[in-house]
């Protein structure tokens, strides 16, 4: 924490932000690391909780200024910039009932900053709308979603020696028990809203949605690996080791260059059965 790495946060969030707005299913994972006291120390790891909710108001703020520096600061209404047709479409599809609609309508008519943004969201609200999204999972279609289609993408588009070792390196740190628990932890539960957050979308058209997971998770590899190289008996361990290194380091050049459609062998040999379009 600090006043300078606030300010890089703010920078990075509102670049990220401006870039896949799918970024602020990372913020309530973060909040509760920002915020946790160890409870095994008398004093916080970190600044006391109103000097760190002074940061985290900076990097609010810092990152509201470079998302809106992206739209050129811009400022207007949203439904100034919209085609009207269009937007009325948008609205009755995004809410049901007529109340939900004037809200929205409203909101719409009051000058903000970046308006794209709005309007952006109301988009992604009518994607999302019951009826207007597509999805294919194991040879089934509907426009409703599959609350399981995320977790079944992960399963076979992930290599599974990345599975195993972030599987490895997870057990490691929920076993620890040194005071850095929690920020060995941390990855594990910014990433999971992530995936939380997707179970009830109807846009089940691509791992890609969630592929802010992998970074996070990709940090458990390394102490996977380690657990694995310092197991009880040495020579097992460090074999299993340097295979799954091996073979994950392998997988990338045997799927050249087909990347994009690559499954791993769960999948089978007919990997079209399970998933389509994006995947």
């Amino acid at each position: 924490p600090g006043l300078g790495r606030a300010a890089a946060l703010g920078l990075a969030f509102g670049l990220a932000f401006a870039t896949k707005m799918s970024v602020t299913t990372l913020l309530p994972g973060a909040l509760v690391i920002a915020f946790h006291r160890n409870r095994t120390e008398r004093t916080p790891l970190g600044p006391p909780r109103t000097a760190l909710a002074g940061q985290l108001a900076l990097a609010a703020v810092g990152a509201g200024l470079v998302a809106w520096a992206a739209y050129r600061f811009s400022f207007g209404r949203p439904d100034e910039i919209a085609d009207p047709e269009t937007l009325r479409y948008l609205v009755d599809h995004c809410a049901a009932g007529t109340t939900s609609r004037r809200l929205i309508t409203a909101f719409l008519h009051v000058p903000m900053p970046a308006p794209q943004i709005a309007d952006g969201m109301l988009v992604l609200c009518d994607t999302n709308a019951p009826g207007m999204s597509t999805s294919y999972l194991l040879g089934r279609i509907t426009q409703n979603g599959f609350p399981l289609f995320f977790p079944f993408t992960l399963l076979v588009k992930t290599p599974l020696p990345f599975i195993a070792l972030v599987t490895l390196g997870i057990r490691a740190a929920v076993r620890d028990t040194s005071p850095q628990r929690w920020r060995r932890l941390g990855p594990g539960l910014v990433a999971l809203p992530v995936l939380v957050s997707v179970l009830s979308s109807r846009i089940n058209i691509g791992v890609r949605h969630v592929l802010q997971m992998y970074p996070l998770l990709a940090i458990y590899v390394g102490p996977g690996l380690a657990s694995l190289w310092h197991a009880a008996r040495p020579r097992p361990g460090g074999a299993l080791a340097v295979a799954l290194g091996a073979w994950q380091l392998a997988i990338p050049a045997l799927a050249a260059p087909d990347y994009l459609p690559w499954f791993n062998a769960l999948a089978g040999r007919h990997p079209e059965n399970l998933l389509l379009d994006s995947d």
